[in-house]
């Protein structure tokens, strides 16, 4: 079974407040945790290898792409 986190669209971190950033901040951080225990299987549904998912997983919570805040 594949679990997967919907997530609200978040405004660019200059106009969050300090505890919506760190809601946001929290959310990446599950997300690529989710993302680290999903198997082969699970990987190739949403189109990525063993090897792109760790890399994404292994990245810091506080770095996300700046598409993610638009």
């Amino acid at each position: 079974m594949t679990h997967l986190t919907m997530t609200r669209r978040m405004p660019r971190f200059e106009m969050l407040n300090p505890f919506s950033h760190l809601m946001y901040l929290s959310t990446v951080r599950r997300e690529r945790d989710a993302l680290s225990k999903l198997d082969a299987r699970a990987l190739e549904d949403v189109g990525l290898n063993a090897d792109e998912a760790h890399a994404e997983a292994s990245r810091s919570f506080w770095d996300a792409p700046a598409h993610w805040t638009r």
